[in-house]
């Protein structure tokens, strides 16, 4: 229940952590709430960090993070997004349904579907040409003298 000055190791552990950390001005608060070995140091929140042991804010971040990688935690968002699905549209099999685990490379992201081609022009009207002028009429001979 002690370190190697009390006959056992655990809180030497526990100490040497937060040495290592530049956060041993904690050490006697841990002790006294029974966080005493590395096992339940590793059961903290930051919550508890900061209520129970009385912890800075930025201490208790940096305790936490350091944490975390003895641990191998994963950072995963608090409300896991549903799975997505492909539309199959008019098909006549189930969806597909798109795994987005972290290990696997990400599925491709499908093409958006081709807009109907444009309708033709409407067709434009023949040219309106005026009508050709007509000759003047033929005069009549003018009559002789």
């Amino acid at each position: 229940m002690g370190d190697s000055e009390n006959g056992g190791n655990g809180n030497g552990e526990v100490k040497e952590f937060l040495q290592r950390l530049y956060l041993s001005q904690y050490y006697t608060a841990f002790v006294d709430e029974g966080y005493d070995d590395m096992r339940s140091v590793r059961t903290l929140t930051e919550a508890d960090l900061l209520t129970d042991l009385g912890l800075k804010k930025g201490h208790a971040k940096r305790l936490v993070a350091s944490l975390a990688p003895k641990l191998d935690i994963k950072t995963e968002p608090a409300w896991p997004a549903p799975p997505r699905t492909l539309s199959t549209a008019g098909a006549a099999s189930d969806p597909i349904i798109i795994d987005d685990d972290d290990d696997q490379a990400p599925a491709p992201t499908p093409a958006a579907p081709t807009p109907p081609a444009p309708a033709p022009p409407a067709p434009t009207p023949p040219a309106l040409t005026p009508p050709a002028p007509t000759p003047p009429a033929p005069t009549p001979p003018a009559p002789t003298p």
